[in-house]
């Protein structure tokens, strides 16, 4: 493990204070950092055919438990496939932390593919949405664990680039 404590140890730390015991979603380069440090903080990650299943599965947990579930996605077509998911969540009043990998803004304008506004695309079905970064992973993680857990209950969607990881 790495001596420097990154925004992805930062995030399964977060996770493992409010006892989360697993994750859904599916791997990919934007959020493998993000896996690894939610494996090594002793939480399960649970591999799911497709994202917007993992979103379901975490909704699901989320009812049975009555604290959010956890789900993550990769950027591009991983994100759009879990708007589904993220929607349902939204529409049923349930907790969820929708955890979703995002180009960095470096070189986003840049990119050919794979560029969609993700803070946008979530921001309808989401009661806090926004992007994490080194300088906001410790008061945006609370803000939308709060965001979520308040009245009416609901998704929050925390977008991250690898690079942040």
């Amino acid at each position: 493990m790495a001596d420097t404590w990154t925004v992805a140890d930062a995030i399964a730390a977060f996770l493992g204070d409010r006892r989360i015991a697993r994750t859904y979603g599916l791997t990919g380069g934007e959020v493998t950092d993000l896996i690894g440090a939610i494996e090594r903080a002793g939480i399960d990650f649970v591999l799911t055919h497709q994202e917007s299943c993992a979103a379901y599965m975490a909704d699901a947990e989320a009812q049975l438990a009555g604290r959010p579930g956890v789900c993550i996605s990769t950027v591009g077509p991983g994100a759009t496939n879990m708007i589904n998911g993220v929607a349902n969540s939204y529409l049923d009043r349930t907790p969820l932390l929708a955890l979703i990998g995002d180009i960095e803004a470096g070189v986003r304008d840049s990119w050919t593919h794979m560029t969609l506004d993700l803070v946008r695309l979530f921001e309808p079905v989401s009661r806090c949405t926004a992007r994490i970064t080194p300088d906001n992973v410790y008061s945006l993680l609370p803000e939308a664990w709060a965001a979520t857990m308040a009245g009416p209950q609901g998704p929050s969607c925390l977008m991250l680039a690898a690079a942040d990881a």
